[in-house]
């Protein structure tokens, strides 16, 4: 399965398990960049997930995802340009 297919159907589902745990989300993406999947990717498949969201809470979970990939987020926790 393509990297970019298996990330917008696997992100939801982990979202809906794991709504509270940042960290463990912040885990998912750091095992797709491992796979390969750059900054710019992520950002579209993120922004795809987020045009889907059904509640606002799920969306701020997707944005706060988001500040994980941009770097919006303490330098520790930046995913693409962590130190």
């Amino acid at each position: 399965m393509p990297l970019n297919k298996e990330f917008i159907q696997l992100l939801p589902l982990e979202i809906e398990k794991h709504p509270y745990d940042l960290l463990f989300l912040r885990e998912f993406l750091i095992r797709f960049k491992d796979n390969g999947m750059d900054q710019e990717s992520m950002l579209k498949n993120m922004e795809e997930l987020r045009s889907r969201c059904d509640s606002e809470e799920t969306e701020n979970i997707v944005l706060e995802l988001m500040d994980f990939i941009t770097g919006w987020c303490n330098p520790s926790s930046d995913i693409f340009n962590a130190n």
